[in-house]
């Protein structure tokens, strides 16, 4: 079987969010390390916080963005960290 290479050209990646934010499935990496990537993916499509790195995932800017464009469904993506904020900042458990 062949793999597919991850794309690392972040042009053709935005270029790719045209038809959906889950795109970010198919970078590198590298790009889904990159802030402003995965910040314009979440935007488009929440749950793409799925394929952030670890370290976006736990970034409150991007998990906030997230959480927004996906009626909360991508609250289980982002860190446990965050999880744990947002439960206490807004008395919810277990979403």
């Amino acid at each position: 079987m062949t793999k597919i290479k991850a794309i690392d050209n972040k042009s053709l990646l935005f270029l790719m969010f045209n038809f959906s934010g889950m795109e970010l499935r198919s970078a590198s990496d590298r790009l889904k390390n990159d802030k402003d990537v995965v910040l314009e993916a979440v935007r488009l499509d929440g749950n793409a916080l799925c394929y952030a790195s670890e370290r976006l995932q736990d970034n409150e800017e991007i998990v906030n963005t997230s959480l927004l464009s996906s009626n909360f469904e991508s609250f289980r993506y982002a860190s446990q960290r965050l999880q744990k904020k947002f439960e206490i900042k807004m008395g919810i458990r277990g979403i």
